[in-house]
């Protein structure tokens, strides 16, 4: 992104200005990065991050697949806009599931199934450099 001569030429005479809007979402977006950051680095004592809900009731929490799938969370989908309003909604609903496959938990090899082909998808994107991380 590039600055046009003028502006160059009026924030050398006046200084760099911004508006109360730029202030306010300036200070949002800092905001985000500490929530951010803290989700992060968050964990318990075996450094496992929290909330991979679906994973850890189907795998494991210290499984090799649900370590994988956090990392392509934390690497990948936090990235972009769109992958962070899948972070939440999986937030807001894989609870429920979880629930639900503890009720019936003769479906949990279906979704073994499934999860393992999620799981080979972001492993071989991760190979090819297509997504953050790579391989765990």
């Amino acid at each position: 992104m590039g600055y046009c001569e003028r502006l160059v030429r009026f924030e050398s005479l006046h200084g760099k200005r911004s508006t109360p809007e730029q202030d306010a979402a300036r200070r949002r977006g800092l905001k985000e990065h500490e929530r951010f950051y803290s989700e992060g680095v968050a964990s318990d004592n075996t450094g496992r991050k929290p909330w991979c809900f679906v994973a850890s009731a189907v795998f494991g929490g210290d499984a090799p697949e649900t370590r994988l799938l956090r990392e392509f969370r934390d690497r990948s989908l936090r990235r972009s806009r769109l992958g962070r309003a899948f972070i939440v909604w999986y937030y807001a609903h894989s609870p429920g599931v979880c629930l639900w496959l503890e009720r019936f938990p003769t479906v949990l090899p279906l979704i073994r199934v499934a999860l393992r082909g999620v799981v080979k998808l972001v492993r071989h994107l991760g190979s090819h450099g297509r997504i953050g991380g790579g391989e765990s």
